[in-house]
């Protein structure tokens, strides 16, 4: 005697892998907007010249090996960003990857 599989548990089985998928999609969108921010923002400031293509490949054969490195230039980002009483507004572009990964979440969610 076996046990039937009801399509609730079907649905909801669905439903998990789902939600996982969102998961990953929300997490590999923070990464990848992790490591474009800084060297975007850098091109907005300086312009985009050799030197800051240089720059911003340093940048990435930095970062992307190494997570603490990634990391650390957010937490002096933060802390610049912080202790300016009134930032300009490309100081604002670093909390993209923050905001993108919970709107990719909820519409993935939503959905």
């Amino acid at each position: 005697m076996g046990f039937k599989r009801d399509s609730a548990y079907e649905d909801q089985g669905k439903f998990i892998i789902w939600l996982c998928w969102t998961f990953t999609a929300a997490v590999l969108t923070f990464f990848v907007l992790m490591w474009l921010i800084i060297p975007l923002q850098t091109w907005i400031v300086n312009g985009f010249s050799i030197l800051s293509i240089q720059d911003s490949i340093t940048f990435w054969k930095k970062a992307i090996p190494n997570m603490s490195y990634l990391f650390s230039v957010y937490g002096r980002w933060f802390s610049a960003f912080l202790n300016r009483a009134n930032p300009e507004p490309i100081m604002y572009l670093p909390f993209l990857p923050f905001v993108m990964f919970w709107v990719v979440l909820i519409v993935g969610i939503i959905k």
